[in-house]
């Protein structure tokens, strides 16, 4: 019995001695293998799952749907009237000189909120009351009634004697003034928001015109509503993108208004498009030509870069056909983004910031992070492989070999080859199941 115990412990003393470092592949090999596999495992799900961090928050552009909605809680929807008389000169009504009126004429815009506190951008041409589209206006009111309290010098004037009359008085520059002598036409700017998220100026509210830039230059305009809650506003881009970069203009088109229930607030109208081009005026105005549809009542409206969510320009004009007085489908412009940047800027309004511009799926990340997995689970695999196999390269050890009695006494050291040499005693099973030496 004390000759089968101690067997063991004589094949371990006979491993060890033939080659120590045989013992470390199953033990400590075995250790290691099982720490480095997981962080292998877990190092390649980090640079796959890096790809996610680095990409996910804005791995997809909006939809336009998406576009729409964003743009919608910074709309505004603008009426601007004007109230003034007309010196119609001796000759046309009698033989004297006389002020007519007061007319009131008005038109709509439409705007976008560039900053929380209440500053409205939009067009110059839509609360400049000297503009020439408002002297006309003025004028066919005096011979046709403006539709509120002045009934007209001559309703019924035809259409041709009309459009004499007032190509004489803007030509000749009759005196159109407001109530007070010498003074522009009176002139009162209100403002409201469409129904939706992020609605609040829920009735119309008067606006302040803080500053604005005439037709012929860059057009641009800032009013300012006071004592209303912060308002969801848009970012401002200082430059225009490329052509071909993709668009969304919003506003609020006055035939469309017209055409529906005028006791509701008309919904916004929004146009898809890209940048045509850039274009300068002979003045040296800058403008953008853009594809998106346009027309009355849409001016001041934003437009958009639909990757960045930044208002790239304000609606501003059509082309006319000097054929029919039409407007050219298609061929559409807007302010310039770098001239409406600066004049906001000038006026001491306080831009917000843009969002992070979408990115695509970062694909890249993935398929790098994969391939890192698969060669880093290699690594180890074929370490454990190798090993086994040198492990099955050293001659196997007959363990009948190794069971000899084994003395109190120390035995002598004797050479792997020795012991190896040595021919052991014949087993022979016993009659009770244990094993018996010869």
């Amino acid at each position: 019995m004390s000759a089968l115990l101690a067997a063991p412990a004589a094949i371990m003393g006979v491993i060890d001695d033939a080659d120590p470092l045989l013992k470390r592949p199953t033990v400590a090999g075995g250790v290691i293998a099982g720490v480095v596999r997981p962080m292998c495992v877990l190092a390649a799900l980090a640079l796959a799952m890096l790809g996610f961090v680095l990409g996910a928050p804005n791995a997809h552009a909006d939809d336009q749907t998406q576009i729409d909605a964003r743009i919608a809680p910074s709309l505004v929807y603008i009426s601007t009237s004007y109230s003034a008389s007309v010196l119609v000169p001796a000759g046309l009504i009698d033989a004297n000189a006389h002020w007519v009126g007061p007319v009131v004429v008005g038109g709509t815009c439409s705007g976008v909120v560039v900053d929380p506190s209440g500053y409205i951008a939009t067009d110059g041409h839509c609360v400049d009351s000297t503009d020439q589209e408002n002297k006309q206006s003025i004028l066919i009111a005096i011979i046709r009634g403006d539709g509120f309290k002045f009934a007209g010098l001559a309703p019924n004037m035809s259409d041709a004697d009309l459009q004499n009359f007032v190509s004489r008085g803007l030509n000749q520059e009759w005196p159109i003034e407001g109530a007070v002598a010498s003074s522009p036409p009176d002139r009162q700017v209100q403002v409201i928001q469409p129904h939706g998220p992020g609605r609040v100026i829920t009735e119309w509210t008067t606006a302040q015109v803080v500053d604005f830039q005439t037709p012929d230059n860059e057009d641009n305009a800032l009013l300012k509503v006071s004592n209303v809650p912060t308002l969801a506003a848009l970012p401002v881009a200082d430059q225009v993108p490329p052509p071909g970069t993709a668009i969304t203009t919003a506003g609020f088109p006055g035939d469309v208004g017209m055409s529906m229930d005028q006791s509701r607030t008309q919904p916004p109208s929004y146009k898809e498009g890209s940048i045509s081009s850039k274009q300068v005026q002979p003045n040296g105005a800058a403008r953008t030509e853009v594809s998106s549809a346009q027309t009355n009542g849409m001016s001041g409206g934003p437009t958009l870069n639909n990757a960045t969510g930044e208002v790239i320009g304000l609606v501003d004009y059509g082309m006319v056909n000097s054929m029919t007085g039409q407007e050219e489908g298609g061929i559409n412009f807007i302010t310039d983004a770098s001239s409406l940047h600066s004049f906001l800027l000038k006026n001491g309004v306080h831009l917000v910031a843009p969002r992070a511009p979408a990115q695509p799926f970062p694909w890249i990340w993935i398929v790098v992070g994969g391939a890192v997995a698969v060669v880093l689970l290699a690594l180890p695999v074929a370490l454990v492989v190798r090993r086994g196999a040198k492990r099955r390269s050293v001659k196997p050890i007959d363990g009948s070999q190794l069971l000899q009695p084994v003395s109190a006494q120390p035995a002598p050291q004797q050479s792997v080859a020795e012991q190896l040499s040595t021919v052991p005693p014949q087993l022979a099973p016993s009659t009770n199941g244990a094993v018996q030496i010869k």
